[in-house]
């Protein structure tokens, strides 16, 4: 992949440079030079299997999936929405077994490297490093802010902070407005993701429709009140604290000492 306007534009290049401003071109060209494929996924069509032994890892430049588990019954737990700019791996990538299945919602593009070969460019990429350090970290925060959806929040403020995370997520890679987006999942993945039934994901939609919350036409949300919902949800996005420009990692000891420490977290918690 060595188109640089391409490379400079993706999703995923775009989520970390709010982290680490001082990636540069020549940094993230390292990375997708690595690029194994350029794959195209139909809908519908599994990208990992729980269970399965899994080598690789895939950037996402376009279209969704979902993280999911099936028990043995067939019912099905949805962990997280894939998005654009989000990496698709491993849940124990030191394992390389897939703990959970994720599957294409949409027609994706992504790029596939294998895992080995990204912690070595990891390794050798302090910005990299560190930007890859807080896309985990705030990896782990979307997990806890399913638990609290799920533990604690009525249906109603779950849907309110799905919607407002679902938001923050799509524009911090480029691919939402200020105050709109598309929603491309059915209600049906939506309740399975917040435990809801998809009648009452919809009697929820049209309760924040008729409060002048939200608008919606066909998938397209427009969030009319981002401070009515984040009150009614407690929705709180977490604060970006980038890299300096001014602060070469490579040449302070704080942030270089981070290197190993960021190439073993990388081992651990990818969707």
């Amino acid at each position: 992949m060595t188109d640089e306007a391409r490379i400079e534009t993706h999703p995923f290049v775009l989520r970390l440079k709010k982290f680490s401003p001082n990636i540069n071109l020549a940094t993230v060209s390292t990375l997708f030079d690595a690029v194994g494929d350029d794959l195209h996924v139909r809908p519908r069509r599994n990208i990992f299997v729980q269970g399965y032994e899994a080598h690789d890892f895939y950037l996402v430049e376009r279209g969704f999936a979902i993280a999911y588990q099936l028990l043995h019954d067939g019912r099905r737990q949805i962990f997280a929405i894939v998005v654009p700019g989000d990496i698709i791996g491993p849940s124990a990538a030191g394992l390389q077994v897939a703990r959970s299945s994720v599957s294409s919602l949409s027609e994706m593009r992504v790029q596939r490297l294998r895992i080995d070969v990204f912690l070595e460019i990891a390794s050798r990429s302090p910005p990299l490093s560190f930007a890859m350090m807080c896309y985990l970290a705030q990896l782990v925060g979307l997990f806890f802010d399913r638990l609290m959806e799920v533990g604690r929040l009525s249906p109603l403020e779950r849907l309110a902070h799905f919607l407002l995370r679902f938001h923050a997520r799509l524009q911090a890679a480029g691919c939402a407005g200020d105050t709109s987006f598309d929603l491309p999942v059915s209600q049906e993945v939506i309740g399975d993701l917040l435990s809801l039934s998809a009648p009452h994901v919809n009697r929820m939609l049209r309760r924040l429709r008729s409060d002048r919350l939200i608008s919606m036409q066909r998938r397209r949300i427009d969030l009319l009140d981002i401070e009515g919902l984040r009150r009614l949800s407690e929705f709180a996005p977490p604060p970006l604290v980038p890299i300096p420009n001014d602060e070469r990692p490579d040449s302070n000891p704080r942030i270089t000492g981070l290197r190993q420490a960021n190439t073993n977290l990388l081992t651990t918690s990818l969707i």
